[in-house]
């Protein structure tokens, strides 16, 4: 099964530290980084606005947990946004090239 594991943060070091260490462990194939776009959220009961980026984080549902982790260690907040839904993929070349890139335990 796969997912998409999202997180956002202020910060763009944040995003390419991520992204690239994920990549590199094969926990995904592939991770889009979006340009900043305005966020309004409650904290501390205030209602509060910022500039963010979005991490979309393809990857195999078995990888999940390790992932989170990871986000969780390396993340310039004390309490990142981590949320995640399924897709399928509808491309049989591309399902073919994910796999390839993708950290599989069953291998």
């Amino acid at each position: 099964m796969y997912i998409i594991i999202e997180t956002t943060s202020d910060s763009m070091s944040t995003c390419k530290n991520i992204s690239q260490n994920l990549l590199e462990l094969k926990l995904s194939p592939c991770i889009n980084i979006s340009n900043k776009s305005n966020t309004q959220y409650i904290w501390k009961e205030k209602i509060l606005s910022d500039k963010e980026h979005t991490i979309r984080i393809k990857c195999l549902k078995h990888n999940k947990t390790e992932i989170i982790n990871f986000i969780k260690q390396n993340h310039n907040y004390d309490t990142p946004e981590i949320i995640s839904y399924k897709f399928d993929i509808l491309d049989k070349k591309y399902e073919e090239w994910f796999s390839k890139n993708s950290l599989n335990k069953n291998d």
